[in-house]
């Protein structure tokens, strides 16, 4: 191989070193002086360099790689030349494989271990189906662990667009985790990358062992290929009596996946993802983390709520309390003897009508009160640290985003100025459905009282005013205690929620926490904004409001004040576009970025801000009078 180590490719990417070599390209780590950061760096080997069938293979690899643009999958920057040298950027992972992962471990993955690395994993693969492209070499070396905790999928490299694709991949893809039908030279689907996960789930439950190793094979030839006819015609050894450990349920996820015919596997990365969750919460073992997931499914419908009628709540003690041990019941069960007997004694001491009705000597039923073990929409629970009451907000899915034209269609009906290009600059996101674990959000913004309480602790900055002088004076006076705390940066929202053991939402949260699963135009529902529903610019307020004035317009879950007042800061970097190919669970944002997201429009905006899908942006670092937040908190 051409060494490159020492060299500058085109004048801007330093070689650093050799990181190692793949069947068609040897892999750099580089420095990019432009973006000053440290790149992996695909080079296609010299022997290939001239053959046209694989710089088209090579193109294709990079141009599937920078389509592909998600958390959990590695980065692509495109293809790249200098002179007779071809190259792909990608961004750097610092950590190590699953693959390193397994070995180092040297025992098995408990259930929760393997769901940890499954969920990105699935959730990588799922939209990479929907973009239409296959991997075609799902194994444990192309799962990257990054030091930070990060999962991400790596190496497309042979992965190809599934409605252009026509040829065949024979000898593409590793025989160890190939499919049957990519053993067999055929035509690969997004079923095949199911099977390859089930080979690597197969691998990480079993401390280390594959399923097909090729010591059974029924042909003669090297190791590739006695693996591929054991890929096409043996059955996997079973995996309970490598892992005994692990629930007969959790086996049969893996068995699924490893069906010879396509068609009996999971239908999609999703499906698979929702079967280990349900077995890994079914494991007979004792698991450590226990943190049950809840399985990917749609959001049970809501009651319908009658317009102006805030919905009522139970109300759950926040933090949640935890089930006492055996030891501690003791007391709790002597207590019970002694409060029968004197139950007992006192009604013997009364007359029989005090216990019966005179009438007809029935007994007369007494109000219980039976806890809810697990909450239900719009609960409410109360933090301890803020006085915040927070809604729940139930795992499942909600239609996020909106098309342009009715989102100008629903702004005409109050201006006539309203335009394309209005909301093409604001980015606002088309209509896809996204799942979301459960969350709990803020009732209201966070209020002048409450922020107070933070800054006492020495965890907050006080409220500044370096980009207006209005009403600076609210905070502090005390006829403003249960206003909302304006002139806080995103830093500083985002310190005050840390503190109060919460965190500012995802776009996705707040919106859904805005429209619940019916795809509301307002919190409220579909009708137009009125001065009964928001303090917005034609309520003839003027100014911000107390928090919760407007119950009228409450979320389906019971959040007040998501459309008007103040508008609130979002945890995600902006970026106008990426809500248009983003994961479908749990989408986190932007990686990286220069403005912060808001939301829900305030006191001195009109209709179309204030819808519940409007998107727009500001600098982290400065505040303004009409800017306030909110935070969640996961169940």
């Amino acid at each position: 191989m051409t060494e490159l180590t020492g060299r500058t490719l085109q004048n801007r990417y330093r070689v650093d070193s050799f990181i190692g070599r793949g069947g068609m390209a040897d892999v750099y780590k580089v420095w990019d002086q432009n973006r000053a950061v440290y790149l992996a760096m695909k080079v296609l080997h010299a022997d290939l360099a001239e053959d046209r069938a694989f710089l088209r293979r090579f193109k294709r690899e990079a141009d599937t790689l920078a389509k592909l643009q998600h958390p959990h999958i590695v980065r692509s920057y495109g293809l790249e030349t200098d002179g007779r040298i071809a190259f792909i950027l990608m961004d750097y992972i610092e950590g190590v494989s699953l693959r390193t992962r397994i070995f180092d471990l040297d025992r098995p993955f408990t259930s929760e271990e393997a769901l940890e690395i499954m969920q990105p994993v699935c959730a990588a693969l799922h939209y990479a189906h929907q973009s239409g492209v296959v991997h075609c070499d799902i194994k444990p070396a192309n799962i990257m662990l990054h030091k930070n905790g990060t999962v991400l999928v790596s190496d497309f490299g042979i992965s190809r667009i599934t409605e252009a694709a026509t040829a065949t991949m024979v000898g593409a893809g590793t025989p160890a985790y190939m499919s049957p039908e990519q053993a067999r030279g055929a035509d690969l689907t997004p079923l095949s990358d199911i099977y390859s996960l089930g080979i690597v789930l197969y691998e990480m439950l079993s401390g280390g062992e594959r399923p097909f190793i090729g010591e059974h094979a029924k042909v003669t030839g090297g190791t590739s290929e006695k693996v591929r006819w054991e890929q096409i015609n043996a059955a996997p050894p079973a995996l309970r009596k490598l892992n005994p450990q692990i629930s007969s349920a959790l086996e049969a996820v893996v068995l699924k996946c490893l069906q010879k015919d396509p068609a009996q596997r999971y239908p999609s990365a999703l499906d698979a993802l929702n079967a280990l969750i349900q077995a890994a919460g079914s494991s007979a073992a004792p698991q450590p983390k226990a943190s049950p997931v809840a399985p990917v499914e749609s959001l049970p419908e809501l009651h319908e709520r009658q317009p102006g009628v805030m919905p009522q709540r139970k109300l759950t003690a926040f933090p949640p309390r935890s089930r006492p041990s055996k030891r501690s019941l003791t007391p709790f069960v002597v207590g019970a003897v002694l409060l029968v007997l004197v139950l007992f004694f006192v009604a013997i001491s009364r007359p029989l009508g005090v216990m019966f009705s005179p009438a007809t000597l029935t007994p007369t039923l007494r109000p219980t009160v039976t806890p809810t073990p697990t909450p239900a929409a719009g609960d409410v629970m109360v933090s301890e640290k803020d006085g915040m009451r927070l809604h729940y907000v139930p795992f499942g899915e909600f239609v996020m985003g909106n098309t342009i034209d009715a989102a100008v269609a629903e702004c005409e009906k109050f201006d006539s100025g309203c335009s394309l290009d209005l909301y093409e600059s604001n980015g606002i996101a088309p209509p896809h459905k996204v799942t979301l674990k459960a969350f709990w959000i803020d009732e209201t913004e966070v209020t002048n009282k409450m922020y107070a309480l933070c800054v006492e602790d020495g965890k907050c900055q006080p409220p500044g005013d370096e980009s207006s002088s209005t009403r600076t004076s609210y905070y502090g006076d005390r006829h403003y205690t249960d206003y909302p705390v304006i002139h806080v940066s995103w830093n500083d929202a985002k310190a005050y929620c840390e503190w109060a053991g919460r965190a500012l939402p995802s776009e996705a949260q707040w919106e859904k926490a805005a429209r619940g699963p019916n795809g509301n135009t307002y919190p409220w529902g579909n009708a137009a904004p009125d001065k009964d529903l928001l303090n917005y610019s034609r309520s003839n307020v003027g100014d911000t409001t107390q928090v919760g004035l407007y119950p009228e317009g409450a979320s389906p879950y019971g959040a007040l004040d998501m459309a008007g007042n103040v508008a609130e800061w979002v945890a995600d970097w902006w970026n106008k576009e990426y809500y248009q190919n983003s994961p479908a669970i749990d989408p986190p944002g932007p990686a990286t970025g220069f403005q912060r997201g808001l939301r829900g429009g305030a006191w001195d905006d009109y209709e179309f801000v204030v819808s519940s899908t409007y998107r727009y942006l500001h600098k982290p670092g400065e505040s303004d009078a009409n800017i306030g937040f909110r935070c969640v908190r996961p169940q």
